[in-house]
């Protein structure tokens, strides 16, 4: 009966207080550098996924923003990036506004892996390294979506080979951080009820990430374009089949990978949300901050720079930015102000 009440007045985040609470009482898990060098150590790998990401979305976003095809894209096509430029314009720039996104959320998942690392796995909060390994895998599958489209990128499958590597040294890696001490129960203040709505938005916001993702990544592998797609080429669907066989492939390409970093996005954001979401921890909000500052700067940025604004393929990006943005205000007070407020 108690815990009926309590789920009915508390919320579903009951469960975990009461799990939390039982987890202050364990004694403090530390290993000291002696007993885990520091290539073992899960968190270190990690860290080093994120800055690759970080590294690589920085040259996609410079691609975008300049050729847009890499040389072996031109050889492949059969012609070159500045042909493709004068002979089809608004290809050249659809193109470039997919890489841009893809770019934007490349960066976006690479500084929020160097956050759940760092203060995830290295501080020792639950799951963390659950969420990272999740969210890779996740991304690394959506690799083989090319089996649906035809075009086999060999500098794709270059670094995510090498990548992978650095997934597996996350398995079987310890993960050699010290237990921060937590809070036995929290005050259901004003700060803490806001917060909960921040929490929504941000759980709504990874799942409508995931959904997104699966969308585009099955968009990639079967159709390439939607209507909105055709009406900024200025194409119907027979011209746009006219393209060639090659071309659709290295767009569909894009598509797919576009998708399966989604699909990483929503799985490391989400689970970090539900599992680390608590008064004081401030690195949280700097995580989901860096993580939609980057993507959204990034899609939006490149779509007004291109002029593909069509009302109905960016109202899903002005949600999600509604959502992320209210759930950065609603998380502001619990998860910063007061920590800033106990430390001083």
């Amino acid at each position: 009966m108690l815990i009926d009440a309590g789920l009915v007045y508390r919320g579903p985040g009951l469960v975990k207080r009461c799990n939390e609470a039982v987890l202050a009482r364990l004694p403090e898990i530390c290993k000291s550098s002696q007993q885990v060098g520091l290539f073992r150590r899960s968190w270190f790998w990690i860290v080093a996924l994120g800055a690759a990401l970080v590294a690589g979305g920085l040259a996609a976003l410079g691609l975008a923003l300049t050729r847009v095809l890499l040389p072996y894209d031109e050889h492949y096509l059969g012609l070159s990036s500045g042909v493709l430029e004068k002979t089809m314009p608004r290809v050249f720039d659809f193109m470039a506004h997919d890489r841009a996104t893809l770019a934007g959320v490349m960066l976006g998942l690479g500084w929020m892996y160097v956050y759940l690392g760092w203060y995830g796995v290295r501080g020792a909060r639950p799951g963390m390294k659950t969420a990272v390994i999740a969210s890779a895998l996740v991304g690394f599958a959506s690799f083989f979506a090319f089996f649906g489209f035809g075009y086999f990128d060999t500098l794709h499958a270059f670094v995510a080979a090498l990548l992978f590597q650095f997934t597996v040294q996350i398995m079987v890696g310890e993960e050699g951080g010290v237990r921060s001490p937590m809070d036995r129960c929290d005050e259901e203040d004003r700060s803490w009820r806001l917060a909960q709505w921040g929490q929504l938005c941000w759980v709504v916001h990874a799942g409508g990430l995931f959904f997104a993702g699966c969308l585009i990544l099955g968009i990639g592998m079967t159709s390439v374009f939607v209507s909105e797609d055709l009406g900024f080429l200025c194409m119907t669907a027979q011209q746009a089949e006219a393209l060639g066989e090659r071309m659709i492939g290295v767009i569909a390409h894009d598509r797919a990978s576009l998708g399966g970093m989604l699909l990483a996005c929503g799985v490391a954001m989400l689970l970090p949300v539900l599992w680390c979401f608590r008064r004081g921890e401030a690195w949280l909000w700097w995580a989901i901050a860096g993580l939609g500052s980057f993507a959204y700067a990034a899609a939006l940025g490149m779509h007004f720079k291109v002029g593909y604004t069509d009302w109905r393929h960016m109202v899903p990006a002005i949600v999600g930015l509604g959502l992320w943005l209210g759930g950065l205000a609603f998380t502001w007070r619990h998860l910063i102000k007061e920590k800033t407020a106990s430390e001083s």
